[in-house]
């Protein structure tokens, strides 16, 4: 099945205070680490911090989105926009930097017709990056706000879940949560 991947990377980082995404760890961004596990087709959809983004995304497909300030749901419709002939989406957010290539790989083999969703979980927990199939993108279209994929994943039935690690529960929302990425990634 045809999967493209969205990168949601538009945000203000409120709780970081200032650009958490070119936080530099290990020699790389916080972006590049996280787009790193991740595969082709892919579109990053930036926001309050394009500017600062383009340099450090050269290599990849870029979408600026005006209403960042909406709130995730927009970037997340601008993500389906592009992929809307594809057969799902898996989307990925720009601040989890420790998701590794073999879960992601694990999910896009358990991904099939029977599943609306794929998640990763670990220690019961739901994580992210998600996929969702292409018959989930009106209820997409639906969204409103600072709102995800979370909110549809909730009504689903036809989840496919699949055995991450802890990376897929770690993004960066703050000094120690950066700290914390640093440790691990260095």
């Amino acid at each position: 099945m045809d999967v493209g991947t969205v990168v949601l990377a538009a945000g203000e980082g409120k709780r970081f205070g200032r650009n958490k995404l070119l936080m530099t760890v290990g020699g790389k961004t916080i972006i590049e680490w996280a787009i790193s596990a991740l595969p082709r087709p892919r579109v990053v959809v930036v926001g309050r911090y394009a500017i600062e983004l383009f340099p450090v995304l050269k290599s990849e497909v870029v979408i600026y989105n005006p209403n960042w300030a909406n709130g995730m749901s927009t970037s997340l419709k601008l993500g389906v926009r592009f992929f809307q002939d594809m057969d799902g989406i898996l989307v990925a957010l720009g601040d989890m930097p420790l998701v590794s290539e073999g879960v992601v790989k694990r999910m896009l083999e358990a991904y099939s017709s029977s599943c609306l969703a794929v998640v990763p979980t670990y220690e019961g927990k739901l994580g992210n990056p998600v996929i969702l199939s292409k018959k989930l993108f009106p209820e997409i279209w639906k969204l409103e706000g600072d709102t995800g994929a979370r909110k549809i994943i909730r009504n689903v039935k036809e989840i496919c879940l699949v055995q991450g690690d802890e990376g897929v529960l770690i993004d960066v929302d703050t000094e120690a949560d950066l700290a914390e990425v640093s440790r691990r990634l260095s």
